[in-house]
């Protein structure tokens, strides 16, 4: 009986550090995500301060929604 009980007890201690170590896991790819996403968002918030002179200067035609077409493309690299 005894024996048991520390069988048990030394399977639910593994249990719970390949747990903690999957969780440890999940914690760094959500941050790794978090710092993705920080990312996009800034480069998002530069595209909609990019002025009209200097989208010329860089060779694109000034379009209305220009904008609005560069969101879509930052979500699908983000996913």
């Amino acid at each position: 009986m005894v024996g048991e009980l520390r069988d048990k007890i030394s399977q639910l201690e593994e249990d719970k550090i390949s747990t903690e170590l999957r969780l440890a896991e999940m914690v760094q790819q959500l941050d790794e995500r978090n710092a993705e996403v920080v990312s996009m968002k800034e480069r998002l918030h530069h595209v909609d301060r990019v002025p009209e002179e200097h989208q010329q200067v860089m060779g694109e035609a000034p379009e209305p929604g220009n904008n609005q077409q560069e969101l879509p493309r930052i979500v699908k690299e983000v996913a």
